[in-house]
């Protein structure tokens, strides 16, 4: 409705209706601090991908559950790395892409892990990305540093 929001804040994904505010956090978190959540994009079929700065997160606004996480911690199994992630982007072809501190990352939405797209190990002139998005043509910018 017109007075509803969903904000992500640093406590955490905080839904926002008629002056009244709900908190949500992933499994396993105890505050958005550990997170800080940074960019809410809208997805069809009532989800939401969640940018953080340590992954992404996707949230059912139907069921206000999140589903799936993909953290940035080491050991975690994604193929992600320990690191900050900066910004995030879901294509049109549902491919996720993160720019973080050790390169831009993707994972197809048939792929269970993330794979580095640039970076210093394979040849681009830095590690450090900040936003990332897509334009009508469905060509995936990033800007690093």
């Amino acid at each position: 409705g017109q007075n509803t929001y969903w904000l992500s804040t640093d406590s955490g994904l905080v839904y926002w209706e008629n002056g009244k505010s709900q908190l949500f956090l992933p499994p396993h978190v105890t505050h958005g601090d550990e997170l800080i959540f940074r960019k809410i994009i809208p997805l069809p079929d009532s989800l939401l991908l969640v940018v953080a700065r340590k992954g992404v997160f996707y949230f059912d606004i139907r069921q206000k559950t999140f589903l799936k996480s993909y953290r940035t911690v080491q050991g975690n199994g994604n193929g992600l790395p320990d690191t900050e992630v900066m910004d995030g982007w879901q294509s049109k072809h549902e491919t996720v892409y993160l720019s973080t501190r050790m390169g831009v990352w993707m994972k197809k939405a048939n792929n269970k892990y993330f794979t580095l797209l640039a970076g210093l190990s394979n040849g681009a002139p830095t590690n450090l990305y900040m936003g990332i998005t897509e334009d009508k043509a469905g060509v995936v910018w990033s800007n690093g540093l």
